[in-house]
C-alpha cells in the first residue's frame, strides 16, 4: 500500500503540466490565468490543484504581476420589499484597469438566507478574505465567528473563534503574512476593551497578546509594515463620559510590545488606510497623509462631490497596492445608493498625482456599505 502510493507520488511529479508542452512555459501560460478561473483550474489534474493552492504560486504570479486586486464590501443587497430588514453580503469589484467587473460571492452555508453578521471586520491574508465578529442578523448577538473566503476554490469554510466576545474593534492583517491582529472595542456590557488578539491563517490558532495601555472602543486599525499593526483613535469608556482618544497604539510583531503615537487622529478622522504610498485617512471630504517626518497630516486631494459621478461622504475605505477604494452615498437627492471610487496613485512615491476614477454603477451594487477590504489574489 505504501509502494503504491509512493508510486502515485513520483508519477504526479513527472506528469506534465500541459502534454508535450515544458513546464516552465506552461507554469508562465497558468500564471497569467484571471485567480476568477482559479476554481476551475482545481478540477483539471492533482499536480493542476497543488500548484494553484501553493503559497509559491501565489508569489510568483505577484512578481510577475499577475494578482488581481478585489474589493470587497459588506453590503446591503437589493430588496424588493422596503419593510424588510437589510440582508448584507459581500459584493466584489476587479479594481484592475480596465475590468471594473461587480459580482457576488456565494452566501455563507449556515447564514445563507440570514446574510452576513451585522458590523463585522473584514481583513484578508493572500487570496483569502477573513470575516471576523459582528451580531447576529436576527439576534443581534455578539459572535465570535471567523469565516474564510478562498478566491481560489470560490469556497466559505470556519475559522477558529475569536477567544474574545468584541464589538467595533480594530482589524487589520499584517501586510503580505498569514496574521490578522484584534485589538479594543467592546464587550457584552459595552465596556471598553484593551485586549488584543493575533490569528494565524494558516494554523488557524490565536494567540492572546499583551494588553494596550488603555481601552479603546470603536478604534481603527491598520498594519503598516511587515511587522507593525496600529489601534487608531477610539473611545474611552471607562467614566460616565465617554473620552475620545487622539492617539493610537502600535503592536511590533517581533518585540511583541506595543508603543503610543501621540497625535495621530481626531475625532472627524475615519476610514485609516495603510498601502506602500503611506498612511491616509479621511477628514471631512479631505484626503489627507501623514507625513512620517513631523507628524501631521497633510491635505492630498478631496472626495468629488458631483451628483453624477461624487458621493456626499466616504462610508467605507480600503488601500491596495495602487491605490484607495472609497464607497459612499451618492451625491444630491439620491442618498440611499451607495457609489464607489478609486483613487490611482501617479507614478513615484508621491499620490499628490493620483487622479480619482469612477467606477461604473450597477443597480444591483448600490445599497448601503458598512466596511471594505482588498484581497490580493
Amino acid at each position: 500500500m505504501t509502494n503504491g502510493s509512493s508510486t502515485s507520488g513520483r508519477e504526479l511529479d513527472h506528469e506534465l503540466y500541459i502534454p508535450f508542452l515544458p513546464d516552465d512555459v506552461a507554469l508562465e501560460c497558468l500564471l497569467r490565468v484571471s485567480p476568477r478561473s482559479h476554481n476551475l483550474l482545481h478540477n483539471v489534474s492533482q499536480k493542476w490543484r497543488n500548484l494553484v493552492n501553493s503559497a509559491e504560486f501565489y508569489d510568483q504570479r505577484r512578481k510577475e504581476g499577475a494578482t488581481h486586486n478585489y474589493l470587497c464590501l459588506l453590503q446591503a443587497a437589493s430588496q424588493t420589499n422596503p419593510e424588510q430588514p437589510p440582508v448584507y453580503c459581500i459584493s466584489v469589484l476587479d479594481t484592475s484597469k480596465p475590468r471594473h467587473q461587480w459580482e457576488r460571492l456565494p452566501p455563507i452555508p449556515e447564514l445563507a438566507h440570514l446574510g452576513l453578521p451585522l458590523f463585522c471586520r473584514l481583513a484578508s491574508t493572500p487570496g483569502k478574505l477573513v470575516v471576523l465578529g459582528g451580531w447576529h442578523p436576527t439576534t443581534r448577538e455578539s459572535l465570535t465567528t471567523v469565516y474564510i473566503f478562498s478566491f481560489t476554490s470560490w469556497t466559505w469554510h470556519r475559522g477558529a473563534n475569536m477567544p474574545t466576545s468584541r464589538s467595533f474593534f480594530a482589524c487589520s492583517s499584517i501586510s503580505k503574512s498569514h496574521h490578522i491582529i484584534v485589538a479594543g472595542g467592546h464587550d457584552h456590557s459595552k465596556s471598553a476593551l484593551a485586549s488584543a488578539e493575533l490569528y494565524n491563517t494558516s494554523t488557524n490558532s490565536w494567540q492572546r497578546l499583551p494588553n494596550m495601555s488603555s481601552t479603546r472602543d470603536e478604534c481603527m486599525g491598520i498594519s503598516t509594515s511587515s511587522a507593525n499593526f496600529l489601534a487608531i483613535g477610539g473611545y474611552d469608556t471607562s467614566t460616565s463620559i465617554s473620552k475620545f482618544i487622539n492617539t493610537a497604539e502600535m503592536y511590533n510583531l517581533e518585540t511583541n510590545a506595543w508603543t503610543t503615537v501621540q497625535y495621530m487622529c481626531s475625532a472627524s478622522t475615519t476610514n485609516a488606510v495603510a498601502t506602500p504610498q503611506g498612511v491616509f485617512a479621511f477628514h471631512d471630504r479631505y484626503l489627507v497623509r501623514r507625513c512620517s517626518v513631523d507628524a501631521v497630516w497633510e491635505v492630498v486631494d478631496q472626495v468629488p462631490a458631483g451628483m453624477d459621478q461624487g458621493i456626499s461622504a466616504v462610508a467605507s475605505a480600503a488601500g491596495f497596492g495602487g491605490g484607495i477604494a472609497v464607497t459612499g452615498p451618492c451625491s444630491g437627492d439620491d442618498e440611499e445608493r451607495c457609489r464607489s471610487m478609486v483613487y490611482r496613485f501617479g507614478d513615484g512615491a508621491s499620490a499628490r498625482r493620483g487622479v480619482w476614477e469612477a467606477v461604473p454603477e450597477h443597480g444591483d451594487f448600490v445599497g448601503a456599505t458598512l466596511a471594505s477590504c482588498a484581497v490580493e489574489c
